[in-house]
């Protein structure tokens, strides 16, 4: 007996039909593999809480404030666009110097400042709170040495006008360039 549509029943066609279509082969297959992801750290330092506007690092300051006179020590710290230090990201145990150098208008290995006519105020750069550890350029035996730990580090400068005479009134101002090697 051949089978159509004529000589089932509606029902019975829809059982037959129901039954062809779940016993198809499956139309899915698969592909498995395995996929690389990698990066790499690099050994480096990075610097933060600087203005970098002008396409370079901006340290910071070291501001001694207003004095009417110098016959007695002026102390400051800074550095950073805040103050509090100015802050390096280096990689975890990467040994690194930072070296501050004698600035634009140094004479006999002092540090001065100056009010743009010939009058100097003397000053020095420390790597310490006590004042007794100068500061000196990348490569000499005063740079800052120190190692990375992954995590923000704030170096800050500490500066001392010793006792001096007081020059004529006006604002007095050096640049120093700060180097960062590793």
């Amino acid at each position: 007996m051949k089978l159509n549509r004529r000589n089932l029943s509606a029902f019975t066609y829809r059982v037959l039909l129901a039954g062809m279509l779940c016993s198809a082969p499956a139309l899915s297959d698969q592909i498995a593999g395995t996929m690389t992801v990698t990066a790499t750290v690099i050994d480096g330092c990075s610097v933060g809480n600087l203005d970098t506007s002008g396409g370079f690092n901006d340290f910071g300051a070291v501001e001694f404030g207003q004095h009417s006179n110098l016959l007695q020590s002026v102390d400051a710290q800074g550095g950073g666009s805040t103050g509090v230090g100015f802050e390096l990201t280096c990689s975890t145990g990467l040994s690194y110097q930072i070296g501050l150098n004698d600035g634009l208008h140094a004479s006999g290995g002092s540090r001065r400042m100056t009010d743009g006519n010939s009058n100097f105020v003397p000053y020095q750069l420390y790597r310490d709170n006590a004042r007794t550890q100068l500061w000196g350029d990348a490569g000499t035996a005063n740079e800052l040495n120190t190692s990375g730990t992954g995590a923000s580090q704030f170096h800050l400068v500490y500066g001392r006008i010793a006792a001096t005479t007081t020059p004529p009134a006006g604002t007095y101002t050096d640049t120093i360039q700060v180097t960062v090697v590793w």
